[in-house]
């Protein structure tokens, strides 16, 4: 086997990790933050099947990306090995901007931070 082949191997099993993850996030009955580093949202969710719905179509999407990226690898050969790569990355850190900015804002249980403080303030 060539490096190519390495490589092309590599980005379908990243792919497929992620498209994975997306159906078990889909199916999941706790909230799945998106990340490879955290298992749990790291905020109370208002709506738990909605959320972990589009967190779940947000894995899916990233692993057709870079399964299709993959293909294009193997299909045109070592010439756009960097541009795949580069695309690959480009792929989850729009998939972590579109969470972070989106995603969160959606769902986020408490929106004003006051509002997790409020017993705290009571008591003073």
């Amino acid at each position: 086997m060539t490096e190519l082949s390495y490589a092309a191997i590599l980005v379908e099993l990243t792919g497929l990790v992620s498209l994975f993850l997306g159906f078990y996030i889909l199916h999941s009955k706790k909230d799945i933050a998106y990340g490879f580093g955290s298992a749990r949202a790291p905020f109370e969710v208002n709506d738990l099947k909605a959320y972990n719905k589009e967190v779940g179509m947000l894995w899916l999407t990233c692993g057709i990306a870079v399964c299709l990226l993959g293909l294009l690898l193997v299909l045109f050969g070592d010439g756009i090995a960097i541009f795949v790569a580069l695309a690959a990355v480009a792929v989850y850190v729009a998939g972590s901007a579109r969470y972070v900015l989106t995603i969160t804002k959606k769902y986020r249980k408490y929106k004003d931070h006051d509002e997790l403080w409020k017993d705290v303030k009571k008591s003073d």
